[in-house]
C-alpha cells in the first residue's frame, strides 16, 4: 500500500510537469480578411506573414477571390503576397494529356512590389480577427 501510494505520487506529478512542458512558443491567433492591390481584388494567390523581428515563425495561407485566413503569432508582420487572375482555359499538355483543361492564369503581382517588398507591415494583436490588406500599385 505504501509503494502505491508513492507510486501515484510520482505519476501525478510526472504528468503535470509533463503538461506544464508542452505550451510553449507564442499562442496563436486566427486572422482572416480580404487583400487588394490598389483595391482591387483578384482571384486566387498565397500570402505569407513573416516576423519583422524574426522571433516567430512565418505563416502563410491561400488567397481565394481576394480573401484570406490564417494562424499567426502576435506581433509586426511584413506581408508579401503573390495573386493571378484566372483569364481563361487551356490545354494542360497535348501530348501527355491531351484533352485535359486547366486554368490560363495571369500574373497580377510583381515580384519587386508584392513578394520582396518588406514596404507592407500589419500588427497582428492578441485578439485580431478581421485584417484588411491593401497593396500599393505596381510601378
Amino acid at each position: 500500500m505504501k509503494y502505491s501510494k508513492i507510486f501515484l505520487f510520482v505519476s501525478l506529478l510526472t504528468t503535470l510537469l509533463f503538461f506544464a512542458g508542452c505550451n510553449r512558443g507564442p499562442k496563436m491567433v486566427k486572422i482572416s480578411g480580404k487583400i487588394t492591390i490598389a483595391g482591387e481584388t483578384f482571384d486566387q494567390g498565397i500570402v505569407q506573414f513573416d516576423p519583422v523581428d524574426g522571433a516567430t515563425s512565418s505563416e502563410g495561407a491561400k488567397i481565394k477571390e481576394g480573401k484570406y485566413e490564417a494562424v499567426v503569432p502576435p506581433g509586426e508582420k511584413i506581408v508579401r503576397i503573390r495573386g493571378t487572375n484566372i483569364i481563361g482555359q487551356q490545354e494542360m499538355d497535348p501530348v501527355l494529356n491531351p484533352g485535359v483543361m486547366v486554368n490560363k492564369l495571369k500574373d497580377v503581382t510583381s515580384d519587386k512590389v508584392h513578394w520582396a517588398s518588406n514596404d507592407t507591415k500589419i500588427t497582428v494583436t492578441k485578439a485580431a480577427t478581421n485584417v484588411d490588406i491593401d497593396f500599393p500599385p505596381s510601378p
